[in-house]
C-alpha cells in the first residue's frame, strides 16, 4: 500500500489502495475524489467538506472527522475504528435507492450529536461506541449491532430495530410502542429501560 500526502489529495482525483498517514485536511473542501480500498491513519479533517466524493471499502483509524460535511458523498463498506465523528449529518451524504451492502462499521468511536434520520442503515455496526444525542428517528436499523454502545439521549422514533442487537448497550430509551423492536436483543439491567414508556411501577 503506497503512501501519499495532503498535496496529492488536493491535486489528484482517484486513489486506489493508498495509505494516508497523519494527513491534515481541516477546514478544506475535498471535491470529486474517489478513494478505493484506502486507509487513513491519524487523519484530521475537522470541519472539512467532502463534496461528491466516493469512499469504497476504506478504513479510518485513530482519525478525527468531527463536524465534517458529507455533501453528496457516498460510502460503501467503510470502517471507522477509534475515530471521532462528532456532529456529522449523515443525511447529507449520497445514498443509493437500492442498498446491497452496509455502508458503515463503527468500532470504539465517538459518533455523538450525529444524525441518521430516515436513512436505510440495516446491518449497521456501532460497536463499543459513544453515541450520545444521536438522531436515529425514522431510520431502518434492522439487524444492526449496537453491542456495548452508550446511547445516552439518543433518539429512536418510528425506527426499525427488527432483530437489532443491543447486548450490553447502555443508557438507551426506546419506546416499544413507537419502534419496531421485534426479535431485537437486549441485556439486563438496561433492558428495564424498555418499560419506562409504560405507566407502571416496578418494585425492586
Amino acid at each position: 500500500m503506497n503512501k501519499q500526502n495532503t498535496s496529492d489529495v488536493e491535486k489528484e482525483n482517484t486513489f486506489d489502495n493508498i495509505h494516508f498517514a497523519d494527513l491534515s485536511l481541516d477546514h478544506k473542501i475535498i471535491e470529486n475524489k474517489t478513494f478505493d480500498r484506502c486507509k487513513f491513519s491519524s487523519l484530521s479533517s475537522i470541519e472539512t467538506t467532502f463534496r461528491s466524493c466516493k469512499f469504497i471499502e476504506c478504513a479510518f483509524v485513530h482519525s478525527n472527522l468531527s463536524a465534517s460535511v458529507m455533501t453528496n458523498t457516498s460510502f460503501i463498506e467503510t470502517e471507522f475504528e477509534e475515530c471521532k465523528l462528532i456532529g456529522i449529518n449523515w443525511t447529507q451524504a449520497k445514498w443509493p435507492l437500492v442498498k446491497l451492502r452496509s455502508p458503515f462499521s463503527f468500532y470504539k468511536s465517538d459518533i455523538s450529536q450525529s444524525s441518521f434520520f430516515g436513512l436505510n442503515m440495516n446491518s449497521i455496526i456501532i460497536e463499543e461506541c459513544k453515541a450520545h444525542d444521536v438522531d436515529f428517528r425514522e431510520a431502518d436499523l434492522s439487524d444492526g449491532r449496537f453491542v456495548l454502545t452508550d446511547l445516552e439521549k439518543s433518539l429512536f422514533l418510528h425506527s426499525n430495530l427488527y432483530s437489532a442487537d443491543f447486548t450490553e448497550a447502555i443508557n438507551y430509551f426506546i419506546d416499544p410502542n413507537e419502534n419496531d423492536i421485534r426479535k431485537a436483543q437486549f441485556s439486563m439491567p438496561d433492558a428495564m429501560n424498555l418499560l419506562r414508556a409504560f405507566d407502571i411501577v416496578i418494585d425492586e
